[in-house]
């Protein structure tokens, strides 16, 4: 092929497509088990009775991948006899829906004086109903011992409010206090005590109910298909 019809060829390759003007009739999740699909809907900003516009159907793409709820997202415009669908694939994680973490921590300053562990738990149930309920649990030992307990219920299937009560009970260590060179600059942070001795710290009981809005973000890119995470 001479360079002329090379540049002819690539010319042709790269001109613009003119834009899908055709409305979007339906948008259709398939086989989810555990998610609702009217939360993947409501986390879309393209709508039926729309043309699709890339940047904003990526963004979809991205922003129901970013929910953390599956291991990976595509989708597939379907011409039916009359209407144009858009199917969501969605692929739920095959591990969940609820989910242990552990943690272990260890510090020391060498001396004998300053020598500490914790040792930590996490539980988390999550999509206890349609609208994407979730109960974290939490438990730690050692330095200081912790536990706490929370209901997240969002308002609606979109997400945008939600309540969040939650308890909470942890009793700090002792707090060794120490020597005279700094015990000045640490008195006003620890309180009364002598150098040298450990000054204890009261159990501490916590409830409270939060009430707040959220919105997940999105990056865009091309057709997406985001491995598991």
């Amino acid at each position: 092929m001479s360079p002329e019809a090379y540049a002819a060829l690539r010319r042709r390759q790269t001109v613009a497509q003119a834009p899908d003007l055709q409305n979007i009739d339906e948008i259709r999740i398939e086989s989810l088990k555990r998610v609702n699909p009217d939360a993947v809907v409501a986390d879309m900003e393209t709508a039926v009775g729309k043309p699709i516009d890339q940047a904003v159907l990526d963004n979809d793409m991205r922003r129901i991948y970013g929910t953390g709820d599956f291991e990976h997202v595509n989708y597939t415009l379907i011409d039916e006899p009359g209407r144009r669908v858009l199917a969501v694939e969605a692929v739920e994680k095959t591990w969940g829906p609820d989910y242990a973490r552990f943690g272990m921590g260890l510090s020391s300053d060498f001396t004998g004086q300053s020598s500490f562990f914790t040792l930590a738990a996490s539980y988390r149930k999550t999509w206890l109903n349609a609208l994407g309920a979730s109960w974290r649990n939490m438990v730690q030992f050692g330095f200081n011992n912790m536990v706490a307990s929370e209901f997240y219920q969002p308002l609606n299937a979109e997400g945008d409010y939600f309540v969040a009560p939650n308890i909470s009970y942890s009793n700090p260590p002792c707090v060794p206090l120490p020597g005279p060179e700094q015990h000045r600059q640490l008195l006003h942070q620890l309180g009364p005590g002598r150098p040298g001795r450990w000054r204890p710290v009261q159990a501490l009981w916590r409830a409270a109910v939060g009430i707040g809005q959220r919105r997940p973000a999105a990056t865009a890119g091309d057709r997406v298909s985001v491995p598991g995470g």
